[in-house]
């Protein structure tokens, strides 16, 4: 036998061979479709099983959600409302503040009124001999008098 023979047989005998196979692959064919088939009308079968499962979860997934939702809305209801109540009191503080400084300048200018209006007296009183002791106590009641008052007035403000 010549190469080129030997050649051609083992080709033939590849291209046989390649036959053969070809031949089991396309016999198989049928079983591997009936096969496949018997799968897939399982899972057909099966489907309406996984669909109730996942329309369940899914139920249970909303209303979950749901709850969350009322519960987060529970919660950012508290925390404004805190905030409000603390923007309250902020508020409050402020105005408590702002009265206490203005009855306090207040006070501060009637004090330095009566300071003056005693130098007054004083000077007065120096100078005049007659005006006895007894006036500069009731002068001195009267400026003590005048600071009470205008205290509590203050007092009753800021308290009100």
């Amino acid at each position: 036998m010549s190469i080129s023979e030997e050649f051609k047989d083992q080709k033939v005998k590849e291209l046989l061979e390649d036959y053969i196979a070809l031949d089991k692959e396309i016999k198989s064919i049928p079983e591997k479709i009936r096969n496949e088939l018997i799968e897939l009308r399982e899972t057909i079968s099966s489907l309406p099983e996984n669909i109730e499962v996942s329309i369940t979860k899914l139920a249970l997934s909303l209303e979950e959600a749901e709850s969350s939702f009322d519960k987060l809305t529970v919660k950012h209801r508290a925390i404004l409302m805190n905030q409000l109540d603390e923007s309250k009191l902020e508020l409050r503080s402020a105005i408590k503040n702002e009265i206490v400084n203005r009855i306090s300048e207040s006070i501060q200018e009637t004090q330095l009124q009566l300071n003056q209006f005693e130098r007054k007296v004083k000077t007065i009183s120096e100078s005049n001999n007659f005006i006895n002791y007894k006036i500069w106590i009731a002068v001195i009641i009267l400026s003590f008098a005048l600071i009470l008052s205008v205290g509590f007035n203050g007092l009753f403000y800021l308290y009100k």
